[in-house]
């Protein structure tokens, strides 16, 4: 009776944790159909393919952490592609997954969601997807399929913010927010540019090299996109038309180790858009 006791227990704990397995999907299919903007919709459901493919697969955890972004992003709140320190990505792959996430965080940036929402919710999830494939490191023909739904997907959005964009790169010395001559100059066709067609708005992104500790290139970077909006302003274009944002010494156009001085990461991309 005993073993039969301890059987009917076993089993009923059994049935309980089966019945919590994918709750949050169950969540997020409650709570469709979503609302927000059009890239928040498209978004919301792409996380919710996401979850649904999960459960199937029996993956229960990663079906759970698609389905909560899918609820975020289809109450309109804002959802950013998975960080890198947030997944333990085996080294041969954090090389590409990095410059695949600066991708597409540089096109968010540039308004993307806005001009291109399906397609740039469908590179954001399939990164996120990419990423957590990238992770387990054990279905080759799953990490391929997340990975070419992000470059099919970047590729459309690309397209079209390459009709809308004009990008501009100003170089800064080493731990200098001071524009140079060559930096000044850039800024002028920049202006010039903006007056020349209606625009929606300038972007300037502020960017340093690794030289220095996380903390101080971030305001270095945040000082130099300052620096680039004054100058803006002086040449008639108005502060509200202007944005600035401050990456610090995340984005390289370099890639090198912690610690270096690289003349092409340390500058302000800005972006005029249309």
């Amino acid at each position: 009776m005993k073993h039969l006791l301890r059987f009917a227990v076993v089993a009923l704990v059994a049935v309980v944790v089966a019945g919590c397995a994918g709750l949050q999907l169950r969540k997020a299919e409650q709570a469709q159909p979503p609302h927000g903007s059009d890239f928040d919709v498209a978004l919301s459901n792409e996380y919710l393919d996401l979850a649904r493919f999960e459960y199937q697969d029996g993956n229960y955890d990663s079906s759970d952490f698609f389905a909560v972004r899918s609820i975020e992003a289809g109450r309109g709140n804002l959802v950013l592609p998975v960080e890198m320190a947030e997944r333990r990505i085996p080294d041969r792959a954090v090389g590409e997954l990095s410059g695949a996430r600066d991708r597409l965080i540089t096109a968010l940036d540039m308004t993307a969601r806005d001009k291109a929402p399906q397609d740039a919710a469908r590179a954001q999830a399939m990164f996120d997807c990419w990423m957590e494939q990238q992770e387990e490191d054990r279905q080759p023909a799953d990490i391929a399929r997340c990975r070419e739904g992000f470059l099919e997907a970047m590729a459309k959005v690309d397209a079209v913010m390459a009709g809308v964009v004009e990008a501009y790169l100003v170089f800064f010395d080493f731990d200098s927010s001071v524009l140079t001559s060559e930096g000044m100059t850039i800024v002028r066709a920049a202006a010039a540019d903006a007056a020349a067609a209606p625009f929606d708005r300038i972007v300037a992104v502020g960017h340093t090299d690794t030289a220095g500790s996380a903390a101080y290139n971030l305001g270095l970077s945040q000082r130099r996109a300052d620096a680039v909006r004054s100058a803006l302003v002086n040449l008639g274009i108005a502060a509200g038309d202007i944005e600035t944002v401050a990456r610090g010494q995340t984005m390289p156009l370099v890639p090198t180790g912690d610690g270096v001085r690289e003349a092409q990461n340390r500058r302000v991309e800005v972006f005029v858009e249309r």
